[in-house]
């Protein structure tokens, strides 16, 4: 296999992620992370193999926005929608690229820590985070986003998640 480079998101990568990594619903996934990007409080990363885009992750640099976030003792940047795609992708080392670029941008930024957050039906990802040393539990919270169908039907998720931080010093 060839390297995994892993790049901020420009602008005019969008219609190819887009085309590689499809969105659920009527509105593009990577136009509203570069959204954010674009607004100053994220970065989106994107991880490329062969020239085609395999994987992303967003640095939220305000953090988890739960509610139940605000009583949390540690206060840090949250690596967010970490995805590698397609399938067949997975466990070949594109998402530890991805965390390992993310955790270095963000101590390049002072932060002491990093966290994120693990969905409970995701055993996967939580074994990989604690390979990788989010061994903290900070707290326990419901992920609540909307979007929008292909029939223009918004939609409302919610989804049981463990908040995991890592120290970075």
């Amino acid at each position: 296999m060839s390297s995994v480079e892993i790049r901020i998101c420009e602008g005019s990568s969008l219609d190819l992620l887009d085309r590689w990594i499809p969105s659920n619903g009527r509105t593009s996934f990577h136009r509203r992370r570069f959204e954010q990007q674009v607004a100053g409080s994220g970065t989106y990363l994107v991880a490329w193999l062969d020239q085609r885009p395999v994987g992303h992750l967003l640095i939220l640099w305000t953090g988890c926005a739960a509610d139940e976030s605000r009583h949390w003792p540690v206060r840090c940047p949250e690596l967010n929608a970490l995805g590698v795609w397609p399938p067949r992708q997975r466990r070949q080392g594109i998402g530890r690229a991805l965390l390992g670029r993310a955790e270095a941008m963000v101590a390049e930024r002072g932060y002491v820590a990093v966290g994120l957050g693990v969905a409970d039906d995701n055993p996967d990802a939580f074994r990989l985070y604690q390979r990788l040393g989010y061994t903290t539990r900070v707290g326990r919270y419901v992920d609540r986003w909307t979007w929008v169908d292909h029939d223009g039907v918004e939609r409302q998720e919610a989804e049981p998640c463990t908040f995991l931080a890592k120290s970075l010093t």
